[in-house]
């Protein structure tokens, strides 16, 4: 296969393949990672809400006295074992910190460099907890696949959204690529003085 002389390609053809480059990392980014990972929280945040729900519909069974009590223990151990598997697959908030220092070390496995890491204001679910990271960096194109495919590697979800990516101006050629990073956290679960003003 011969080697393509860049300095015939004109101009307007550089960019055209620059342009379609990013399209076509655009449609495989969110082929291949976005929509999976979405389709993953959901599944996630359902089942945890499910097996709240469970638990608070056994609470209120012990009250009214419905079941006997080996019964009720047996299946709140069920529950709580079924929250325990999703405990493990979300990292607790107070773990932020190794997340990020684990974000960071496949960063630099991928050749990615970030030259901004700001943490915005997190947002608060019923469920679980999102902290957002404002990240720009410059890298290459494979680099940039890499750090994205590899995400599923750190502990929990992240998915990745606003990302802009601007084709390289000079050499050598780093695209710069600005995004925001939802981590998802575990929610603290309420303390007991909390539920007792509830009832």
């Amino acid at each position: 296969m011969a080697a393509i002389d860049l300095s015939k390609i004109s101009k307007r053809d550089r960019l055209l393949l620059a342009l379609v480059g990013v399209v076509i990392g655009l449609v495989l980014f969110n082929r291949f990672l976005y929509q999976p990972r979405k389709a993953r929280i959901e599944v996630l945040r359902q089942s945890v809400q499910a097996h709240r729900l469970d638990l608070q519909l056994i609470k209120i069974r012990v009250k009214e006295g419905k079941k006997g009590k080996l019964k009720i223990e047996e299946e709140v151990e069920r529950l709580k074992e079924g929250l325990r598997g999703l405990e493990k697959k979300l990292p607790k908030v107070e773990e932020a910190s190794i997340v990020q220092e684990e974000l960071s070390k496949l960063a630099r496995r991928s050749g990615v460099d970030f030259t901004k890491l700001k943490t915005r204001e997190g947002e608060k679910k019923e469920i679980y907890e999102i902290m957002p990271l404002e990240l720009e960096t410059h890298c290459r194109y494979l680099g940039l696949f890499r750090f994205l495919s590899d995400l599923k590697g750190i502990p929990g979800l992240a998915m990745v959204r606003d990302i802009q990516i601007e084709a390289p101006q000079r050499e050598p050629p780093l695209l710069r690529v600005d995004m925001v990073l939802d981590l998802h956290f575990l929610a603290p679960e309420e303390k007991k003085g909390e539920e007792k003003s509830d009832e």
